[in-house]
């Protein structure tokens, strides 16, 4: 079976392995089967013969397939036929799982799991590793259903099964794209690609081209989607998935919006409505593509028909994730045409179906909650009718025997309180749940109020620290000019002061200060910094160290010609200054090599020194970690991360990374 889920605007192609038969099986083949079933006695093949129509029906129809999926299951449990319950009890999974009924899937799913590993047959439990994937995925539990999709590809890898091992790793990209982990999905898709490739597999290569060009788009990277759209684009008239052939042309036509090359964007945006309307698969977002680009066009009146077309579609389908962005592209529409009041009162409703997105995401947090609950509610419910049987089987004996009366009462009472033992631990753990996510809450505030506040101090840091250099250069630094005038011409116009022991002293003090008082301006706001750029101003730096004799200090720049934003350039550079200082300072080392590494917006600097090492976590504790708790916040306010590998006796290396933004200087990163 195949499953399909429009995910937040991700395309997922949720691909299940049918244990049985071939699912979508040509027409006339349920009814050879049913005709078998007619005269086949209860044995063993007529339970392979009710799960191969479980799957026959089960593709285009679950709620057909269910009676034949329990009926084999019931048939396989009186004959003792073990692999025939494992392969019923994982079809009733996956047709559950379609009739979104997740309790009783689950518990189909753990009865043949551990029926496969009762039957030593590693290759079937694989597809169920797949199916538990399929199976927390369509709970919103994107995780775990990664961690099974993963277990899943590594099991058909170990049976050597490397066709069926491309389904859950696909699988496995999708979830990851759901969970924003856009260049680990990238990276991970490029090497299925040359897999992919070398079989000459084409249908599984759409999936990779289409999640390609997605994930560079997502991470606003169209130079880096260009080489997938082309291929992608002319494998679409060739498909057979309407669902597929649609969501490629919206994404093609995404690439050359994001190009600015609408026209093109508005033709691939109307072949993936013309597949939509024709299959009717969700055509108000291929609508409110079309809207938006033709508003980019200037050709409001073309955008609104569209506009409107997707607003009555979405609200049709309540599809409240879609109307908020719609309202978004009709305040544009309206500001364009001069309807400001008409503009406002939309961006109002945007306003607020964006706040019901947002609570949306709260409730399914609460209803998967909800769902183990009910589960439990239902257990309790089972358990209920059979304390009832047995009372009812109770009065029935009661007249023989006064004894078993009693023990039946006692056992109900046990029963009793057993379920309310249950439900009340339950509420207790809901209870427990809720106050921790609101704490959670509270934590990501005071964090960001953190990180506002250093912000504030850092930038309050480096303006002071140019108002000292520029007052100490323009002030001092002129009086010293004079003051040596002054005994320049004094000089001249008493020679006999040039052999006197103490004018020649003053001249040379007044020298030193003035050489000295230009270096602490030089290091508060190195010149060479704001005119050339950070390398050019740790190369100087570096020079004057090494020519000081005390280290030896090598700068090595990859990528690095194009200068960065000014205010990434001084951070960092106060963050190299500190860390050169400490290695003078502290570590005992002769060489060190610091590099710079930029590939497109990525950026690495790394410093590596020869000393003596040190025990991070040791020399926190020691003394505070003053130095490199300076160094941290800086690259904190980068929003970069920081990682020190260092040994006693075998030197430090000190990497960081961070993203680069042409509009912010360096941004978040994130470690995959």
């Amino acid at each position: 079976m195949v499953m399909k889920a429009f995910c937040k605007g991700l395309y997922c192609l949720l691909l299940a392995l049918a244990a049985g038969g071939a699912a979508g099986a040509q027409p006339g083949v349920a009814d050879s089967l049913r005709r078998l079933l007619a005269t086949a006695p209860p044995d063993t093949n007529r339970v392979l013969t009710l799960i191969e129509m479980g799957y026959t029906l089960g593709a285009t129809d679950a709620a057909a397939a269910q009676p034949y999926a329990v009926q084999a299951l019931q048939l396989a449990r009186r004959l003792r036929y073990t692999s025939g319950v494992a392969q019923a009890a994982y079809l009733l999974a996956d047709v559950d799982m379609n009739l979104s009924r997740y309790a009783e899937a689950g518990a189909m799913l753990d009865s043949a799991e551990l029926l496969y590993q009762q039957l030593r047959r590693p290759d079937k439990l694989a597809r169920v590793y797949n199916a538990r994937g399929n199976w927390h995925y369509m709970q919103s539990n994107l995780h775990e259903a990664a961690r099974f999709y993963s277990l899943a590809a590594d099991a058909f890898r170990q049976v050597g099964d490397s066709v069926r091992e491309i389904i859950p790793y696909q699988n496995m990209l999708s979830t990851l794209g759901e969970l924003k982990q856009y260049q680990q999905v990238i990276k991970l898709s490029q090497r299925l690609l040359v897999r992919l490739q070398q079989r000459a597999d084409t249908a599984q290569m759409a999936h990779v081209w289409h999640r390609l060009v997605l994930n560079w788009l997502a991470l606003e990277a169209p130079d880096s989607a260009r080489p997938y759209v082309q291929p992608l684009a002319g494998w679409l008239p060739r498909a057979q998935d309407a669902t597929l052939v649609s969501e490629g042309y919206n994404i093609v036509g995404r690439y050359y919006d994001a190009i600015a090359r609408y026209d093109s964007a508005l033709y691939y945006y109307r072949q993936a409505l013309q597949w939509a309307v024709r299959q009717h698969y969700q055509p108000a977002i291929f609508h409110l593509s079309i809207g938006a680009t033709l508003l980019k066009m200037k050709q409001p009146a073309d955008a609104y028909r569209h506009l409107r077309m997707a607003d009555s579609l979405a609200a049709a389908a309540h599809t409240v994730d879609l109307q908020y962005r719609i309202q978004r592209q009709l305040a544009l529409y309206y500001a364009q045409t001069g309807r400001y009041q008409q503009a406002y009162q939309a961006m109002e409703q945007y306003s607020l179906l964006n706040d019901s997105v947002l609570q949306t995401e709260n409730r399914q947090y609460a209803s998967r909650l909800e769902a183990v609950y009910e589960s439990s509610r239902k257990e309790q419910e089972i358990l209920a009718l059979k304390a009832a049987e047995l009372r009812s089987q109770l009065a029935i004996r009661q007249r023989n025997t006064w004894l078993l009366a009693l023990l039946a009462l006692g056992l109900t009472g046990t029963v009793l309180a057993w379920m309310r033992w249950r439900q009340l631990r339950l509420q207790k753990h809901l209870l427990l749940q809720t106050q921790q996510l609101q704490q959670a809450q509270i934590d990501r505030l005071e964090q960001e109020r953190q990180y506002v506040s250093l912000q504030s101090m850092i930038r309050g840091q480096e303006a002071e620290r140019n108002r000292i250099a520029r007052d100490l250069h323009d002030g001092l630094g002129g009086l010293f000019s004079t003051i040596k005038m002054y005994f320049s011409s004094l000089g001249h116009q008493q020679p006999q002061l040039q052999q006197q022991p103490l004018f020649i002293q003053s001249v040379a003090l007044t020298d030193q200060a003035a050489q000295e008082l230009r270096r602490i301006a030089h290091n508060l706001m190195p010149e060479v910094l704001l005119k050339l750029g950070l390398v050019k101003a740790i190369e100087e730096f570096a020079g004057q160290v090494s020519h000081s004799g005390l280290l030896r200090i090598s700068v090595q720049a990859y990528g690095m010609e194009q200068r960065l934003q000014q205010d990434t350039e001084i951070m960092l550079y106060r963050i190299l200054q500190e860390l050169l200082n400490n290695i003078m300072k502290h570590a005992g080392a002769t060489r060190v090599l610091v590099q710079f590494n930029r590939h497109d917006e990525w950026l690495s600097v790394t410093v590596e020194d020869d000393g003596r090492g040190f025990d991070p976590q040791q020399a926190q504790q020691q003394n505070g970690g003053a130095g490199m708790g300076s160094i941290k916040s800086r690259v904190d306010y980068l929003q970069g991360r920081l990682h020190i590998d260092s040994r006693e006796g075998l030197g430090t290396t000190v990497e960081m990374n961070f993203l680069l933004d042409a509009g912010k200087g360096a941004t978040a990163t994130f470690e995959t």
